[in-house]
């Protein structure tokens, strides 16, 4: 009976009330979209990312999962005053679809805000106007691992990639964007860690957070 196959399926998932699944049919596989007791439910559309950190708790991969109008229903489809993470790989890296899916969920249900992880590298000043229709529902955490340009590089390993952040971090700022900075402790930024603290007080009073935080157990 379908009743007891539902049962049995709840009892080896442990299935909630209220889960927001997407189903694959012809690939026989479930997407567990939103769980309502989680702590975080975040939405991954892509594994590949532009820096390779050296303690990445997700490493790059050449892998995309370019589902946009079932994440779009999904979304709609949240509870009230929903919260949901948006991470990867790099986000922004579809940053058209993306900031598309975010005006169009945001204009039907202006009550569900989201956090994006994103390395930040790809804030653009012609993206200003865009994200001001949806940054009052978006927090933005952005990695910084330290204020010498050059530790910070080598930390993600791309050359360059810390003047391009303070340029793209002021073009979130022009637009009224919230920002969580997220500094992972390390033994190559411990050391400058003061520094790093009067930089961000000095440089970038405005942002909302500063998170601490340390290694992940998987990943690098």
């Amino acid at each position: 009976p379908k009743l007891k196959i539902v049962v049995e399926i709840k009892k080896q998932l442990d299935v909630e009330n209220g889960e927001i699944w997407i189903v694959f049919p012809e690939s026989k596989q479930i997407n567990r979209f939103f769980r309502p007791s989680a702590n975080a439910n975040t939405l991954m559309f892509t594994e590949r990312c532009d820096q390779y950190c050296i303690m990445c708790s997700q490493p790059p991969k050449n892998k995309d999962y370019p589902f946009w109008d079932l994440f779009h229903q999904a979304i709609l489809s949240l509870p009230q005053n929903s919260f949901l993470g948006i991470s990867g790989g790099e986000p922004l890296l579809e940053k058209a679809l993306l900031f598309d899916l975010l005006e169009k969920c945001i204009a039907s249900r202006p009550d569900i805000q989201f956090h994006i992880l994103t390395n930040g590298q790809h804030f653009k000043r012609e993206d200003v106007e865009a994200l001001k229709s949806i940054n009052p529902n978006i927090l933005w955490g952005i990695p910084l691992y330290s204020s010498e340009p050059s530790i910070h590089d080598k930390v993600v390993g791309k050359e360059g990639a810390f003047e391009i952040l303070l340029d793209n971090i002021l073009n979130l700022y022009l637009s009224g964007g919230k920002i969580e900075l997220r500094t992972v402790l390390l033994q190559q930024n411990v050391a400058y860690l003061s520094h790093t603290a009067n930089f961000i007080a000095d440089k970038l009073p405005w942002i909302s957070f500063w998170a601490l935080m340390q290694l992940e157990p998987i990943g690098f």
